[in-house]
């Protein structure tokens, strides 16, 4: 085993994921642990709150194990020279002076807010302006202010507003008071000045003074020597870091750190983002830029459309039996604008449109490998929205997610995109905390980090045949879009 380790840990929605390894992206040891179901609670219309303690309780699991493979190795905990560790985007907790949660968290995804949603872009206009988003129920500035609106006394009885990376962090050094400037983005944090906005504290009455102080990625925080270090095992010595959003450590993961490399995470959804020297602001509220560990800017949007419409459609259990027949119907006749559910918000934002059938077909193997090309077509269209904006697509496509299972549906992006789409050999967000872990450390540019640590398990070429057939419907794709006004 190698003398210098660096550890990544996730915290997503269903548990935790550490992942171990050397400077050359070689994985040491790998780990899961779910949240226990006690520290989840979902309400009736959508709700969504989690004890941050059971937080704790898997990110825990995760490093009994990878201490156990430390210790067996010979070498011990004192390998990990740093860890990072990233977490979901928009989700906020209240701790007490000691990190005692008051209260459980609100997920990201909890949907209630509206109403002060609307209070909020009233009163960050110039935010707003400045950034080209406007606030709803997935930002954690939301979140705080209905808390405030519905308890009061609970706001008040915390000493700190944390995010989810921030809490485990926390455990780890006993330092409440810090957050990496991804994670604060959604909680209202301005990335260019640096600063927490004045709106937050005066015209919302929000208690900034509880917000935490937001550091570059990767700047270290402190030792591991914390209550939950201590619990787990972890060398004193090792430096934890800060760390990011799961979608930026997935954009790490992948490889994508520098101006021209994009990243497209095909799951439930399709996420494009990229890189770029300045921030892009898009009026239309499209894209939104988190800040670069290195001061850059990774703009990127989120659209509807990937996995989560093949399974409305055709059922999960149906998906891998069609995905083994279609790549004979390739290329289809049918031409769709696939989605999840009712609403767009990237490449343009509809929120009534639902999946449409431009040119449909009937047999259902058609059905699926069309949607599997309406999918493409709408990341084509992605990137074409993010050059209008100024953002490079250069180089092959790095890709990740449930999506890139299919091999089908990898030939039919290439073709669609005319260009390599490559699948990292690992690809998960802890493993892009591993690689800011691994940069901080050995004191190199995240490039050169990236370079040494992330290769491609798969790449795949453009088949020539289908290259034009899939212009030529992309051109009647985008053509039905127009006639719309859609685009």
């Amino acid at each position: 085993m190698s003398s210098d380790l660096f550890l990544g840990l996730d915290l997503g929605t269903g548990g935790a994921r550490a992942c171990l390894v050397d400077a050359q992206g070689r994985l040491h040891a790998e780990a899961f642990c779910p949240l226990p179901e006690t520290s989840v609670w979902r309400g009736g219309n959508g709700e969504h709150e989690q004890d941050p303690l059971g937080w704790w309780l898997a990110v825990r699991g995760t490093l009994d194990r990878i201490v156990t493979v430390l210790k067996g190795s010979g070498g011990g905990p004192g390998l990990v020279r740093t860890l990072a560790v990233s977490s979901t985007s928009g989700t906020i907790a209240l701790v007490d002076a000691d990190g005692v949660p008051v209260g459980r968290a609100l997920m990201y995804d909890d949907p209630r807010g509206g109403d002060q949603a609307g209070e909020i872009n009233r009163a960050a206009d110039a935010h707003i302006a400045a950034f080209g988003f406007r606030f709803n129920a997935s930002f954690g500035l939301v979140k705080l202010a209905w808390l405030r609106a519905r308890d009061p006394a609970r706001v008040d009885r915390a000493a700190r507003v944390v995010h989810a990376a921030d809490f485990i962090v926390g455990r780890l050094t006993g330092r409440w008071d810090v957050s990496d400037w991804t994670s604060a983005l959604k909680t209202g944090y301005d990335p260019a000045a640096h600063a927490w906005p004045a709106f937050i504290g005066g015209a919302l009455r929000l208690p900034a003074d509880k917000l935490p102080h937001p550091v570059r990625p990767g700047e270290p925080i402190g030792r591991a020597e914390g209550p939950g270090a201590r619990e787990a095992g972890l060398d004193p010595a090792t430096v934890v870091v800060a760390g990011l959003t799961d979608g930026c450590a997935s954009q790490l993961g992948a490889g994508a750190v520098a101006p021209g490399a994009v990243c497209a995470s095909l799951g439930t959804t399709l996420i494009l983002k990229g890189v770029t020297p300045e921030l892009r602001r898009d009026p239309r509220g499209r894209v939104y830029s988190h800040r670069h560990p290195e001061g850059l800017w990774m703009p990127g949007g989120a659209s509807n459309t990937g996995g989560g419409a093949l399974e409305r459609e055709f059922g999960r259990a149906a998906i891998l039996p069609l995905d083994e027949r279609v790549a004979s119907r390739l290329p289809t006749a049918g031409l769709v604008y696939p989605l999840v559910g009712k609403g767009e918000r990237f490449p343009f934002v509809r929120t009534d449109l639902t999946t449409w059938w431009i040119e449909p077909v009937e047999d259902r193997v058609d059905r699926f490998g069309a949607m599997l090309e309406g999918t493409a077509y709408v990341e084509r269209l992605g990137y074409d929205t993010l050059r209008a904006m100024g953002v490079a697509v250069e180089g092959p496509i790095r890709t990740n997610g449930g999506g890139t299972r299919s091999r089908a549906w990898l030939e039919i992006r290439a073709s669609v995109l005319d260009r390599p789409v490559e699948v990292p050999a690992h690809s998960s967000s802890a493993f892009g905390a591993a690689v800011l872990a691994a940069a901080s450390a050995r004191q190199v540019p995240l490039a050169e980090a990236a370079a040494a640590m992330v290769r491609p398990r798969v790449r795949v070429e453009p088949k020539p045949a289908w290259v034009a057939a899939y212009a030529e419907r992309y051109a009647r794709f985008h053509a039905a879009l127009k006639s719309r006004g859609y685009v």
